[in-house]
């Protein structure tokens, strides 16, 4: 089987920190301090990202919600943290959900954040 990887050499980069963070911090934290420590490994790598970012999620063309991302990474990546035992089908399946559904049809990455 093969696998196509988008953004593969940010990818990469990517889980090598969620690797390195565990590492230290080890497991049993809230996720508040795994996305902290993220956004240090992020800034000393000078790759540009925005956390707790709000997407718009319209229904019939009217907002209805956000779908906030714990990080949007060189607006490429979402990463969505669980400090969790185990992960279930929906916590896999909630990062995609919104724009696998088309309900935010376009992800706008030109405006001040």
């Amino acid at each position: 089987m093969t696998t196509n990887i988008l953004f593969k050499e940010l990818a990469y980069k990517v889980t090598g920190m969620a690797f390195r963070i565990h590492s230290k911090l080890g497991s049993g934290l809230l996720e508040s301090i795994y996305e902290k420590a993220f956004c240090i490994e992020l800034n000393y790598s000078g790759i540009p990202f925005t956390c707790q970012h709000a997407f718009p999620l319209y229904y019939r063309n009217e907002l209805i919600g956000n779908y906030i991302a714990d990080l949007v990474i060189d607006n490429s990546i979402i990463v969505e943290l669980k400090s969790v035992k185990e992960l279930n089908k929906i916590m896999v399946a909630a990062p995609a959900h919104p724009c696998a559904r088309g309900i935010c049809p376009s992800l706008d990455f030109s405006s001040d954040y």
